[in-house]
């Protein structure tokens, strides 16, 4: 490999550098405009490693016949260096403050249209409580108070005693017979 091979590929691994610095800004104005904790920023640092990675693998075995030269990582660090602190501060700053003007559209929407709505169907049910508290406390108490039986528990017909020990059957078989007998 000459040198003028070796510049070119360096120039070119500056311009990847650019490129990888590009998909972090993405990153990080996803995060500006959808904090998600600690948690999320973890997934998305790893996302950005795997591309990152994967990228470099690429070029390498593209431009240096698949073998990582250090002027390669170098190229890469010092073109992301270059955009996020030149033209990465101005789109940054750019995407904040159209997400903030994003936010404050959304915000006077809500006030517009749905707050009045959630405050209407908060008054709504304000108003079904106080008559329900109403009724309830004009009701017998024991009328929300029971439970609905579906089925009456009366008396036993079979195998119930009497109150001298004798069963019910019995007793009305013995009857019988002497309905027969005096019949």
């Amino acid at each position: 490999m000459t040198v003028a091979q070796e510049t070119l590929i360096f120039l070119y691994s500056c311009l990847l550098g650019c490129g990888l610095a590009v998909i972090y800004d993405v990153f990080r104005i996803l995060r500006l405009a959808f904090p998600g904790g600690k948690v999320m920023v973890f997934i998305e640092d790893g996302i950005f490693i795997v591309i990152a990675t994967l990228a470099t693998f690429i070029f390498c075995v593209n431009f240096c016949n698949g073998y990582f030269r250090v002027f390669v990582a170098i190229g890469e660090l010092l073109g992301f260096i270059i955009y996020y602190f030149t033209v990465g501060v101005l789109v940054f700053k750019a995407a904040k403050s159209i997400i903030r003007g994003v936010k404050a559209v959304l915000r006077f929407l809500y006030r517009i249209f749905i707050k009045p709505v959630m405050r209407f169907f908060k008054y709504i049910c304000t108003k079904f409580k106080k008559i329900f508290k109403h009724v309830s406390q004009k009701s017998p108490k024991g009328f929300f108070a029971s439970k609905f039986h579906l089925k009456h528990h009366g008396k036993m017909m079979y195998n119930e005693t009497n109150h001298q020990g004798t069963d019910h059957a019995g007793e009305s078989e013995a009857n019988c017979e002497t309905q027969e007998e005096q019949g």
